[in-house]
Order: structure tokens, then C-alpha cells, then sequence
């Protein structure tokens, strides 16, 4: 089935560049604050039951049309596998899905209270903000035909492990990042960089203190442990995008990131002591240098860039 094809009346469907469409829907809630118009019908009448595996294609935007996440877009389409009743997806996702029919495309409409929230997913979502999804309903899986052929995870409590799926998701996009900063390719390394720090940021995943206090961190569970290293990995390696653009700025203000939870190490002195060189602030250059250096005394290029500072300074 082509998920670029046209309705009969010739609006685009998932994967489009069109904006959300405007036709009447259903009223998902007591309230009004989700509706779902079926944009296409399904080719069967059935629904995903409970605890039902489904795998979906969408495409999230704002309210001027801008996407901020999708997985129609990306080179290979990779659906989008979860299980219904394990908050595996954002609850308009949830109760939306559980409504289609196999084969069907619709457009979720939802206010902050079935989305992000009234705080939103800054800088990506606005506090307060109402979002649109299309989705197509790729497949339906009962739990209990679930086999270990299947490459979903599961745990103990038979129900999809969350946080290895976006923590795979995100390392994907870092690794792209990666080969586009090797490729010289600055500007694409910096979106898929940011891409996976959004999804580590999902709320679903429980966060990570940015205290940068020892005792604090020690006490949180390894997933915000590992969340945290991998945050702290994204925001230099964007530092280091924004100091080959010459953005010293913005290179500062990630190595600030880094510094809140407590990622102190010589490479962040580096990186940020190179930020400050850009901006000609060679005093706090010289600072962070001679940090970097007393944590990493032999490494030659501290001292290279140190004695680039030092003639700046005379």
C-alpha cells in the first residue's frame, strides 16, 4: 500500500508536505481536547484489541505546519512498533491507534492534556501547545502470538521495555550524527545530534538530574545514568558542530549544558575553553585549558591549544 497516495479527492496522506486537514471528526474524550479524522479507511474492520502489539507510520507537526518528528521521513521508513496499554506512545497515540481500523490513516488532533503536556518538550514543543499527528495503522499482533522471532523485546512483566526502544532510537540518530560530522557535514550532524537528545528527553523515560550533585546522581537508577552519559556525549559533540561553524556562542551554551549534570571532564575544558577562544574571551579560554590540562597532563593538544591562547593574550 502506498503511504504517499491520494484520496479521492486528491489530499495527500501520510508522508505528504501538505498541511493538516480540516474536516470533520470524532471526539475521542469528554472534552474535546482529542478528535481523529480518518483520512483514509481501513481495508479490514479490525481494531487493535488490549495489550495488542501494533507497528504505525506518522508524522507529528505544529500548529504552523512544522514537523518535529516523524518516521516517515527518515531513509529506511522504519514503523514504529508498541504495545497498546504500556504508555509506550504519547496517550493521544494510545487511545487513537486503539481506535483504527487495519490499514487506516487518520489525523490526530490533541490539546496539551493528551500530549506534551503543559510544560511541552522544549525547545521542540511550546508549553501549552496543541499537536497534530498523522498515523497509518501498519499491523496488528495479538500479545499471546507473540514469539521470540519477532525482535521485540519484552520484560518480566510482558510488556515492551521502553526505554531500551528509545535509547536504540537514539543512538541510531547519534551514529548518523557521527558519519555527518565526519563527512565535514556540520549542519545535518547538529539535527540528528538534536533529534536523539529529544528523545531522550521524552518524559516517559524518567529523566536525569542536572544538579550536577555526585550524591544525587549516585542514587538514581542506571537508566538515568546511562541517560545522562549519553546526554552529556550529544551536547560536546554538538559543541564541537558549533565550533567548526565558528558559532562560538552556541557552543558555550551546550558545554553549559554538560556542566549541569556534572560532566566536568577534559574534553568539556577543551570544548568550551575553544568556544570562548572563538569569542575572544581568551582569559576564560586560558582558564578551561589549564583545567583540561591538570586532568589530562600529557595530552599534547591541550598544550598546543593552550600556547594558541596564550598568544592571543600578549
Amino acid at each position: 500500500m502506498s503511504n504517499k497516495s491520494l484520496t479521492s479527492s486528491g489530499e495527500r496522506l501520510i508522508g505528504s508536505n501538505s498541511p493538516p486537514l480540516k474536516k470533520p471528526g470524532v471526539q475521542l474524550d469528554s472534552d474535546g481536547c482529542l478528535i481523529k479524522r480518518v483520512l483514509k479507511e481501513g481495508y479490514s474492520d479490525t481494531t487493535p484489541p488490549p495489550k495488542s502489539i501494533v507497528s504505525i507510520l506518522y508524522e507529528g507537526y505544529l500548529s504552523n505546519n512544522n514537523i518535529f518528528d516523524s518516521n516517515v521521513q527518515q531513509q529506511n521508513r522504519s514503523p514504529f512498533t508498541f504495545q497498546l496499554g504500556t504508555n509506550s506512545a504519547i496517550e493521544a497515540i494510545e487511545i487513537a491507534v486503539a481506535t483504527m481500523k487495519l490499514g487506516e490513516e487518520a489525523e490526530i488532533v490533541t490539546t496539551q492534556r493528551f500530549g506534551f503536556g503543559k510544560l511541552g518538550l522544549p525547545p521542540f514543543i511550546p508549553p501549552n501547545t496543541t499537536i497534530i499527528y498523522k498515523v497509518q495503522l501498519l499491523s496488528i499482533q495479538l500479545f499471546e502470538d507473540i514469539d521470540n522471532n519477532t525482535g521485540i523485546s519484552f520484560n518480566n512483566s510482558t510488556s515492551i521495555d521502553v526505554f531500551d526502544i528509545w535509547i536504540k532510537k537514539a543512538l541510531k540518530e547519534k551514529e548518523l550524527g557521527n558519519q555527518y560530522f565526519n563527512s565535514n557535514n556540520y549542519k545535518k550532524a547538529i539535527r540528528h545530534y538534536i533529534k536523539s537528545i529529544w528523545l531522550l528527553n521524552d518524559p516517559r523515560l524518567g529523566g536525569v538530574s542536572f544538579s550536577g550533585d555526585k550524591e544525587q546522581n549516585d542514587s538514581n537508577s542506571s537508566n538515568s545514568k546511562q541517560l545522562k552519559d549519553l546526554l552529556i556525549v550529544l551536547y560536546l559533540n554538538l559543541a564541537s558542530c558549533n565550533i567548526k561553524l565558528q558559532d562560538g556562542n552556541r557552543a558555550i551554551a551546550n558545554c553549559e549544558k554538560v556542566a549541569e549534570m556534572g560532566g566536568n571532564t577534559a574534553k568539556f575544558y577543551f570544548k568550551m575553553g575553544q568556544a570562548y577562544s572563538l569569542n575572544k574571551q581568551y582569559e576564560s579560554a586560558k582558564r578551561c585549558l589549564v583545567q583540561a590540562i591538570r586532568l589530562e597532563p600529557n595530552d599534547k593538544i591541550l598544550r598546543d591549544e593552550l600556547e594558541k591562547i596564550k598568544l592571543n593574550l600578549n
